[in-house]
């Protein structure tokens, strides 16, 4: 008695969804009762309508446990209509005992391996209470779709046919591939055939310039699913159909959906078709340019993601540098009270969005685009708050750096950690090449054993005994290891934390022109030892140990000395650098060997 009175209406409304009401279920058996009490259980989110933990505090493990056997044989006494099945005045409705099944299946899927051990006809007629649950798909639908794929699909698949080619009202909206947008990727590619197969046949028949009809929006939705969901042969695919749409780059009627398609596929192309058709826009109020950054990067619903890595930097800035032009703050719109937010506001919030991005990227590249973006006249008026937080994004980069327990174990025995970045390895690397430099100043400087030897091979096996020598446990050092490409490095550090390895390249200056120790830098250094994405820093060790002169490598009459040559390759490596955009670090360094009283002239 107790339990029915605690029972909710048999007709009412469900508050998660206003079109969609629950109908009279004609008996009443017992069972019912116990599963409308575990249905009002507000704070049971995993198995709605099943709680054991709450049956079994009131009733016993053993009453619990009959209970589910109850329920398990209720679901496959009955047949769920789809809403394709139904006359169009009962499409929002759902009787309760179908409600009443779907929570019965909850409880037998308390075993994991109830799915296996369904047949194929129990596994549609499982699936079609799936449609039961509101605004999402139940949980125990993963497990069905891994042990029965064919009969989700059967069911569910036709379902989500019928629901992309009915007539389409105004919002275009489609629930059930709402549901599988925010379902798992095991559900979600069970349906991609037939996604790309609609979007085949109806990419060119929908006007979706203004994204403003119902065929538009349900576009909108389709690409979104496929791109949430979709593998590499169909990321492929729409990109292509996107970069189609803007092969000119001069389109008037710029279709809004496949240019996000195209920003959210390939960034770097996006921005520049962006670019292209915002160069002939003179900034307005509400210009085109201003409602497609509002569009791309300022619906609170669907903006694309400025944090990800294919977001670089530069990228950021430029799309700074175009949302500063066009979305001017002079013709920011001011409300008062209560307003539904407009393209304009959307493109304001785009404009604060790009620029937050940039300021919160991490690394010395972000740290260079920030400076740029605060010398920028665009930005003028921002400069020293973006000066100021870009100061303070930096300082908390450099002591927010953790180490690891050998990390942190090495920093307390030798003062310094072993490196796991790129830039640390390079600074190994430098320090390592300064610290000989030390050596051959000293009272027991090799200078003059070194000096003597004329075999390459021989000198690198004493340099690296002594970079050995002063490793300190962060590095191990290799000689002569071999590439990816069976070319032999010289000399090769790596790190004992990480995959980070710095290569060293030793030319005898004495035996080469300036022409072959130049072109060293690219054609051995770069392009043969720093292709791995671990091998990312190196050096051309010039090793010299006669005054000689050589001649210059582009003025042939001009003779250069040891200073001009190393100016020369220093200019080279600084040139590869800023030319491969930092991804690698190269630089020269010159180990004179000469005698002391010949190193005062060059």
């Amino acid at each position: 008695l107790e339990l029915r009175a605690e029972s909710p209406p048999l007709h009412q409304t469900v508050s998660q969804s206003s079109k969609t009401t629950l109908t009279d279920c004609p008996n009443l058996p017992d069972h019912f009762y116990l599963w409308s009490v575990m249905s009002q259980d507000r704070e049971n989110r995993q198995s709605p309508g099943w709680n054991r933990r709450f049956i079994e505090e009131y009733i016993g493990k053993e009453i619990t446990d009959q209970l589910r056997l109850t329920l398990m044989s209720i679901w496959r006494r009955d047949h769920p209509t789809l809403p394709s099945e139904r006359s169009e005045n009962e499409r929002n409705t759902l009787l309760l005992r179908w409600r009443l099944g779907l929570s019965a299946i909850y409880a037998e899927a308390e075993d994991p391996s109830w799915a296996t051990k369904l047949n194929e006809e129990e596994a549609k007629l499982a699936t079609r209470f799936a449609p039961c649950e509101l605004n999402a798909l139940p949980r125990w639908i993963d497990s069905l779709a891994a042990a029965h794929p064919k009969a989700v699909d059967a069911i569910l698949g036709n379902e989500l046919d019928w629901e992309l080619n009915s007539k389409q009202d105004s919002t275009g909206h489609s629930m059930l591939l709402q549901n599988i947008g925010y379902s798992s990727e095991t559900v979600g590619r069970l349906f991609l055939p037939r996604l790309c197969s609609w979007l085949d046949n109806n990419r060119d028949n929908i006007d979706d310039v203004y994204i403003v009809s119902g065929d538009a929006a349900l576009l909108r939705q389709v690409i979104r699913v496929l791109l949430k969901h979709a593998d590499q042969d169909t990321c492929t695919r729409i990109l292509e159909i996107a970069s189609e749409r803007f092969r000119d780059g001069k389109s008037a009627q710029v279709s809004y959906i496949w240019l996000s398609a195209l920003v959210r596929l390939d960034p770097s192309h996006g921005v520049d078709v962006l670019e292209d058709l915002a160069r002939e826009i003179e900034p307005g109020e509400r210009t085109k340019v201003v409602e497609w950054l509002g569009f791309l990067f300022g619906d609170d619903r669907d903006s694309i993601d400025l944090r990800t890595s294919a977001f670089t930097p530069q990228l950021l800035l430029r799309l700074v540098r175009l949302a500063y032009r066009h979305v001017r703050s002079i013709d920011d719109v001011e409300h008062e009270g209560v307003y539904t937010p407009d393209a304009r506001d959307h493109a304001e919030r785009a404009r604060s969005w790009i620029a937050s991005a940039l300021l919160e990227a991490k690394g010395e590249k972000a740290l260079a685009a920030k400076l740029e973006m605060a010398n920028d006249p665009l930005c003028a008026e921002s400069k020293d708050r973006i000066l100021a937080v870009a100061e303070e994004n930096w300082a908390k980069e450099i002591d927010s750096a953790s180490l690891s327990i050998d990390e942190a174990i090495a920093l307390n025995d030798t003062g310094e950690a072993p490196p796991s970045t790129k830039q640390a390895m390079f600074s190994i690397l430098c320090d390592r090449l300064d610290g000989i430099d030390d050596l051959l100043r000293q009272d027991v400087s090799p200078r003059e054993n070194w000096a003597n030897i004329k075999q390459e091979r021989v000198l690198r096996r004493e340099i690296a005994r002594e970079l050995g020598n002063t490793a300190k446990g962060v590095y191990k050092v290799d000689q002569e290891a071999t590439t990816g490409e069976e070319k032999e490095t010289d000399i090769r550090l790596r790190s004992v934390v990480s995959e980070q390895q710095a290569i060293i390249e030793l030319k005898l200056a004495d035996q080469r022109s300036a022409r072959y120790l130049r072109d060293a830098i690219s054609q051995q250094l770069v392009k043969k030892y720093l292709v791995a994405e671990n091998s990312s820093c190196g050096c051309l060790l010039v090793a010299a140990a006669k005054k000689v002169k050589w001649q210059h490598p582009d003025r042939k009459k001009e003779k250069i000395g040891l200073q001009e040559l190393e100016k020369l390759l220093c200019d080279e490596a600084k040139r590869i650098s800023e030319e491969k955009d930092d991804q690698i670090l190269v630089k020269v360094h010159v180990l004179d060997l000469r005698p002391p009283h010949s190193t005062n002239s060059n």
